[in-house]
């Protein structure tokens, strides 16, 4: 009983690594460019603090792909992309703020530095 329970131990230990193993060499050239692709994209998506779904984007992948309907309607798709744009407008609007108030605030300290001359503009 002892090494059935080691045995499926240590099959599940495995797993991941047999799932490394199946993975495609990305030998072609389509299977190099999709993989390019995919890349680019996903790397855009992320470099603007998107989060994603790993799963979801695969899914989605894979139904374009293969020709089937969409699992959400057009109506939830824009509202899902609409969504994400007010975030991302609502954390650019705050990285602004943010910004603007560190740019007063080293104006500020920054004025009253020996050699600083302030014009009545107020340009250092």
């Amino acid at each position: 009983m002892t090494h059935i329970r080691t045995g499926a131990l240590l099959g599940a230990a495995l797993l991941p690594l047999t799932a490394l193993a199946a993975d495609p060499a990305l030998k072609t050239d389509v299977q190099q460019f999709s993989y390019a692709v995919g890349t680019q994209v996903v790397q855009n998506i992320v470099r603007q603090g998107v989060e994603v779904d790993a799963e979801a984007f695969r899914l989605a992948v894979e139904d374009v792909v293969a020709g089937r309907e969409p699992r959400l309607t057009p109506e939830e798709m824009t509202t899902a992309l609409e969504k994400q744009a007010n975030a991302a407008q609502a954390r650019a609007q705050e990285r602004g703020v943010k910004a603007l108030e560190a740019g007063r605030a080293y104006l500020e300290a920054n004025k009253g530095k020996e050699g600083v001359t302030v014009l009545p503009s107020g340009i250092q």
